[in-house]
């Protein structure tokens, strides 16, 4: 990570601006962890495929925050070390969108699904896959 300007403290959390080798650019907070710096505390984040605005730990984005992908899908909720955990909503490009619980980027907990067509199944989802009570069905 190169620093393109920033105000610098002696400790603690410090703000600024970063470009890197690759075109990303990140505007936001950041640290000093194991002698390097870090995207720490509340930033943005967006190279050529990705964007990313919300809070980070040790350069992962971890808390609360919304990713648009390179498909053009759009997720806003809680993260965990770099993945979709806890409460969020996820909005594909054709229109579906899941709002609801989950682990490790995948659906997972008390959820709703919404296909493009309009269609929506609520309840539990396990590892990605709705459970209607007799299987376990893959909707997307």
């Amino acid at each position: 990570m190169m620093a393109a300007s920033g105000d610098a403290a002696a400790t603690g959390s410090q703000h600024g601006s970063f470009v890197f080798p690759d075109g990303g650019r990140y505007e936001g907070q950041f640290t000093t962890h194991d002698g390097k710096i870090v995207r720490h505390g509340r930033g943005k984040f967006a190279d050529a495929h990705i964007s990313y605005e919300g809070d980070w730990q040790v350069d992962k984005m971890h808390g609360e925050g919304s990713f648009v992908g390179a498909s053009g899908a759009a997720y806003i909720g809680h993260f965990d070390g770099n993945q979709f955990s806890g409460s969020g909503e996820y909005r594909w490009r054709d229109g579906a969108v899941y709002k609801g619980a989950w682990l490790q980027n995948r659906m997972h907990g008390s959820g709703t699904y919404t296909s493009p067509d309009g269609m929506s199944w609520t309840g539990e989802f396990v590892n990605g896959l709705y459970v209607n009570g007799k299987a376990h069905v893959a909707l997307r």
